[in-house]
């Protein structure tokens, strides 16, 4: 079969933008999207736009872009990225020199 475009008659177009929702806010508050921005402490206000798959084993993902630094406090991640960097090797340190054959 050729692939055919679907097109819309003037009538089906108007139908479409009259029950189209006028108010896109979230009124349960409990989608996964607003769970992903809540655990990343991302404003829906600062969300310029979202792309959204599902993974093959059933997983949400998004692609969101927010407006340009807008709530970014580069001390503070940098700091929590220096921190983990830091916890990890000193935590490998740890484990290499408990594995050592030179400790005692």
């Amino acid at each position: 079969m050729a692939n055919k475009r679907i097109r819309l008659t003037p009538e089906e177009f108007d139908l479409i933008n009259e029950k189209r929702a006028s108010n896109l806010e979230n009124v349960n508050d409990n989608t996964s999207l607003d769970i992903h921005l809540k655990e990343r402490g991302i404003d829906k206000k600062d969300v310029v736009s979202v792309k959204h798959w599902q993974s093959a084993s059933g997983e949400y993902r998004f692609s969101i872009v927010t407006k340009e630094d807008v709530g970014l406090n580069y001390d503070a991640l940098f700091g929590k990225v220096n921190e983990l960097v830091s916890s990890r090797l000193f935590n490998r340190f740890l484990k290499t020199a408990s594995n050592s054959r030179f400790s005692e």
